[in-house]
């Protein structure tokens, strides 16, 4: 192992030579020894020394502080401060510069030896450091998935070049002005993900909305943890946090941009699903016997929810309906594997673990406020109505409307909305009621004629045209050729709109 390599600068001679005398006996190499601060810098930048011996007063203009800096920064070589006096003005500034030591002159040997074996130690072990984290900063940077680290406020602490990306920004600086949550475009998203990380210290594929820093908007899907760390380090808290003396708190993890994704879903909610069902919501479907409930089901599992059934009918007559995966609970008081009691605290843990993209449908509710007592059940309806606000996902109920009292009725449907035509919206009455003289007359088997359709709805031959344009563009009327005429039939889109 080679001898440790020092550059002396001190401007008296005579205790520059008595350094370098001692520091040859305990077995140091002395690069050279100089008098000023702008000779240190030209042979420090030559010959690289391991460390350098400062006196923090120097002949020249540029003093030991100044010097030390200048090794530090622009060529890494750490410094031992020599001194023997200094005003407090001077100390100050030579504190920043970031010192391994400081050797008080007079010295013995020995205090030389060991401070310079103790700066040479905290100089390795800084430089691995240093290597570790510029080869993290590069990773982080690399990484192509936006990364982040902040506080619980959402303060951001660290952000990858991706993030800075992803959100508009100009430079990793731009974040000290916002606040992550603050983006959110949804207020109510900043509570559900406070209470998410609140609930378990963790939070999976959360998705809202964000403004980006130019004003645009895009849907992220988020996925982050609640650490603890003190000076730099980091722990996961899994089911707990502390934020004691000395313990930072912070959340870190990804962002995923999905604007595309979910614009995609949305297109295929607008073509293959017949109702407007959208996560966050009750709905009430007022049945003796499942049906409607069911079309809206379908429609979710269609385009890829899970879902969850809770039902007195049997089993094998959902499978019938659905012909899609989901799991079946008999809501009973006894019975095998697959029944679950209509025990509200029951029913509140299998509600708790639902998700994104779930579909919860509770079949006959009126059987649960004749099983507990209408104020429980109505208890356990602003519980459902929370957690499908906080977790996102879809409940519909199904009751008997006959089987429970008119002011029970309307208190529950204070609770919960009702289900939607998914294209009503884009029909104005006239095309409805068009629409709906065509369904009538396809029911008992005829095909009417855009005269037949003139006549009785008592409107020109030109409008019912024009009306029938749109209403076969939009896919929900075709057309026939009958001898010289053209007679209408709704479509299957153009029937499920008379499903309610």
């Amino acid at each position: 192992m080679s001898e440790p390599r020092v550059l002396v600068v001190e401007d008296e001679m005579i205790v520059a030579n008595q350094i370098k005398r001692k520091l040859k006996k305990i077995g140091y190499a002395v690069v050279a020894t100089v008098r000023t601060g702008e000779k240190a810098v030209e042979i420090a930048a030559k010959e690289n020394p391991d460390i350098a011996l400062m006196d923090i007063k120097l002949a020249g203009k540029m003093d030991g502080v100044e010097a030390a800096d200048e090794l530090r920064i622009r060529l890494g070589i750490p410094v031992i401060y020599l001194t023997a006096h200094a005003d407090e003005t001077t100390l100050q500034r030579a504190k920043i510069t970031g010192p391994l030591g400081y050797i008080v002159k007079p010295f013995e040997e020995v205090d030389l030896k060991s401070n310079i074996a103790i700066s040479l130690y905290r100089s390795k072990v800084d430089k691995k450091l240093k290597e570790s984290e510029d080869r993290y900063r590069k990773l982080f940077n690399g990484i192509p998935i936006p990364l982040f680290r902040m506080t619980e406020d959402g303060q951001v602490l660290d952000a990858n070049t991706a993030l800075v990306n992803a959100l508009k920004f100009a430079d990793r600086e731009c974040f000290d002005e916002v606040r992550i949550p603050a983006m959110f475009l949804d207020p109510g998203d900043k509570d559900r993900y406070e209470t998410l990380m609140g609930e378990s210290g963790v939070i999976r594929d959360f998705e809202t909305q964000l403004q980006c820093k130019d004003g645009s908007t895009i849907w992220v899907s988020i996925n982050s943890r609640l650490m603890i760390g003190g000076e730099g380090v980091g722990k996961d808290v899994g089911d707990g946090k502390s934020d004691g003396e000395g313990v930072t708190v912070f959340h870190e993890g990804s962002l995923e941009d999905i604007t595309q994704r979910k614009n995609a879903e949305e297109e295929m909610k607008r073509k293959l699903m017949k109702f407007k069902l959208e996560e966050g919501n009750l709905y009430l479907v007022k049945e003796a016997t499942p049906s409607l409930s069911i079309e809206a089901m379908k429609d979710l599992l269609t385009i890829g929810y899970s879902g969850t059934v809770l039902s007195r009918a049997g089993e094998a007559d959902w499978k019938v309906r659905l012909n899609e995966e989901f799991t079946y609970f008999w809501l009973a008081q006894s019975g095998g594997k697959r029944t679950i009691k209509p025990d509200l605290s029951r029913l509140k843990s299998l509600v708790s673990g639902l998700s994104r993209r779930n579909v919860l449908i509770i079949d006959r509710f009126d059987y649960l406020i004749f099983t507990s007592d209408f104020t429980s059940s109505l208890e356990f309806l602003h519980y459902l109505r929370e957690q499908a606000v906080l977790r996102q996902f879809i409940v519909i109920l199904s009751l008997d409307p006959l089987t429970v009292k008119k002011q029970e009725l309307r208190l529950i449907e204070l609770e919960c909305r009702e289900i939607e035509s998914q294209h009503q919206s884009i029909l104005s009455d006239d095309h409805l009621s068009l629409l709906r003289f065509v369904y009538k007359q396809n029911a008992i088997g005829l095909k009417p004629s855009y005269s037949n359709i003139a006549k009785d709805l008592r409107i020109s031959r030109p409008t019912v045209r024009k009306r029938l344009i749109f209403l076969i563009s939009t896919g929900y009327v075709i057309e026939h050729s009958k001898g010289n005429s053209k007679v209408l039939e709704l479509t299957h889109r153009g029937r499920e709109l008379f499903w309610k």
